[in-house]
């Protein structure tokens, strides 16, 4: 099941020139959409993670929007954080793509998404498949929030409702 990649796909065929990001400061079409989601899996698997592995995602706008295609395409569960301050144990990532080194998983676990990062990786070579994640109800994400009291709660998104 591989909801993500299929929209992609379709879109990046359909209509490869249209705008399918856009920001202050980016603007991507569907076709570079496809190419880039598909190089930074191909990074991303050369570094180990894979389907099952929980991803703590600690990036703002454009490259945290790039990179949770990119993992929902590969069919790994993505933790959107907007801190790197605490985890909870019942869900401690496995590695965490961020701006900045996290304390707790240490580097050997850690990509640093920076722009010399996604330079990298647009310079590279493209995954040829995507794996998706194994059925309608596989986590995709959970998203943090702190609520009204501050806590930290999470909200759970299966693959069918993408």
């Amino acid at each position: 099941m591989n909801k993500a990649n299929e929209v992609i796909e379709f879109w990046a065929n359909l209509k490869p020139d249209k705008l399918a990001f856009a920001d202050d400061g980016h603007e991507i079409s569907f076709r570079e959409l496809d190419s880039l989601t598909r190089k930074i899996a191909f990074v991303i698997r050369e570094k180990g993670i894979k389907r099952g592995d929980l991803v703590a995602l600690i990036l703002p706008g454009y490259p945290g929007w790039l990179i949770s295609f990119t993992l929902s395409r590969l069919g790994i569960s993505t933790l959107m954080q907007n801190n790197l301050n605490h985890f909870l144990p019942e869900l401690l990532p496995n590695w965490v793509i961020s701006l900045d080194p996290h304390p707790d998983l240490g580097p050997e676990k850690t990509i640093i998404a920076d722009k010399d990062f996604l330079a990298r990786a647009s310079a590279g070579l493209e995954l040829d498949d995507f794996e998706g994640f194994l059925n309608p109800f596989d986590i995709t994400t959970f998203y943090s929030t702190s609520g009204t009291n501050g806590e930290t709660k999470y909200q759970a998104v299966g693959a069918e409702q993408m």
